[in-house]
């Protein structure tokens, strides 16, 4: 099972998605039932965190009201440039991890919303726009650090 990033409250992604799913099968169980009883009638649902309908909008309007928006901006602007411009290895390597993990902590804040809604599917657009750049991004730098090293082992070949 994997872990929520550390700055999950901060960033409004306060669970994994398959921690949801796991609490929603543990939720159906026979015992969990049992123990809920009348609980379940007012208000506890196996749906546990499901963003649908009404909830939707509100994520959404949440988003886009939010600084959370700014992350988007954010990542814009990092591939905007050429983030892995006279990176070495090391560095290169963190940058594309920052960038992965910028556009997850975008898309996120929808994981449990409706995909169809325009700006929803406006968000997820851009995101796949800015992941394309930094796949492209990252490929050009192998290049041009695949072609030095093999301009240098030229060179002290000949």
């Amino acid at each position: 099972m994997s872990t929520p990033p550390r700055d999950s409250i901060q960033t409004g992604v306060v669970s994994d998605p398959e921690w949801i799913d796991k609490s929603e099968q543990l939720l159906a169980t026979h015992p969990a039932q049992t123990f809920l009883g009348a609980a379940r009638g007012q208000g506890v649902s196996g749906a546990a965190g499901r963003d649908t309908g009404e909830a939707a909008v509100c994520t959404t309007r949440r988003w886009r009201s939010s600084g959370r928006r700014t992350l988007l901006k954010e990542l814009e602007d990092k591939v905007a440039a050429d983030p892995f411009k006279g990176a070495d290895e090391r560095t290169a390597n963190g940058i594309y991890n920052d960038l992965t993990y910028l556009g997850k902590r975008v898309l996120g804040e929808f994981t449990r919303v409706p995909k169809d809604e325009p700006e929803v599917k406006a968000v997820f657009d851009l995101v796949a726009a800015a992941n394309a750049k930094i796949e492209a991004l990252a490929g050009k730098w192998a290049m041009q650090k695949m072609e030095e090293q093999f301009a240098a082992g030229w060179g002290f070949c000949h």
